[in-house]
């Protein structure tokens, strides 16, 4: 969280256990990361380099940026969530609806997971996080 936030290290460590706690939710999870729109990694917890880190936080910004465009031009509407089937497994990349800052959370599963599930899960991390991170105001 940026260094203005009152109270960033106790919102920096729930919004940590709330990641870590994400990974327990599903056996298939292999990373969950939350980051800055703009493409700063805020926290990361699972199976991710420093360097993989980093680029989860670009790649997510890029995909909410497109998905947001995407949204706006077809269906007039907002940008909520997109998902990713890979050969290997899935991904989430979804909005963290803050009003207090633009965050994106990403997370991904090897491919014995369940995308209603890693959605699910995503989408109620996400919401949980968006509490942590009001609530400080």
């Amino acid at each position: 969280m940026s260094g203005d936030t009152g109270g960033g290290t106790q919102v920096l460590q729930a919004c940590d256990a709330e990641l870590n706690a994400l990974l327990g939710r599903l056996p298939a999870l292999r990373f969950a990361s939350l980051s800055t729109v703009d493409g700063r990694a805020v926290l990361a917890a699972g199976r991710l380099t420093d360097t993989a880190v980093e680029r989860v936080a670009a790649v997510s910004s890029s995909l909410l940026a497109l998905g947001e465009a995407f949204a706006r031009e077809t269906a007039g509407s907002s940008y909520r969530h997109t998902t990713i089937t890979a050969d290997d497994g899935l991904i989430v990349v979804a909005r963290v609806p803050s009003s207090r800052q633009r965050l994106a959370l990403a997370v991904g599963c090897d491919h014995g997971g369940n995308l209603a599930l890693l959605l699910g899960c995503a989408l109620d991390s996400a919401a949980t996080l968006t509490r942590i991170v009001d609530r400080a105001a």
